[in-house]
């Protein structure tokens, strides 16, 4: 889960005005970003978008306040939703966030994202890991000397 700030203006603000969007950081191909459920983000582009800048450390020219980069092609993200079109599986939106800009640009595609598309919505890597007891027994191999 990401925390984000509700605003996501406000710069000062309190852990309690945060809220938690789920996603799953992934590569896809060459590529790597977080996938969304679009269930999960607002429907209005605007704010929509203020997430996303948000999420990719928008408003720092290296990105840093956030899990992006400073170069365009390491801020990606997917946002992956029921199919809209009867055949399709899934919708996928791509997203390409310029972080020194704080712009979102959703005209353009991206193949190697698309290729995440299909294992990030297996069940697993949406729910939480499962909590087992560790076990492990280990035997520490030093070179004789």
């Amino acid at each position: 889960m990401l925390r984000i700030e509700r605003s996501c203006r406000e710069r000062n603000s309190s852990m309690n005005d945060q809220i938690a969007i789920p996603c799953v950081v992934m590569r896809g191909g060459t590529s790597r970003g977080p996938f969304f459920l679009a269930r999960d983000l607002p429907a209005d582009p605007k704010l929509r978008d203020a997430i996303l800048l948000s999420v990719m450390g928008g408003g720092h020219d290296l990105g840093i306040d956030g899990i992006g980069g400073g170069n365009a092609v390491i801020n990606k993200v997917a946002i992956v939703g029921p199919a809209s079109v009867p055949g399709a599986d899934v919708d996928y939106l791509f997203a390409q966030v310029r972080v020194r800009e704080g712009i979102v640009d959703t005209s353009p595609n991206c193949g190697n994202m698309l290729a995440g598309v299909g294992p990030s919505q297996s069940k697993p890597a949406w729910s939480p890991p499962p909590r087992i007891a560790p076990m492990c027994g280990s035997t520490m191999l030093t070179p004789a000397s």
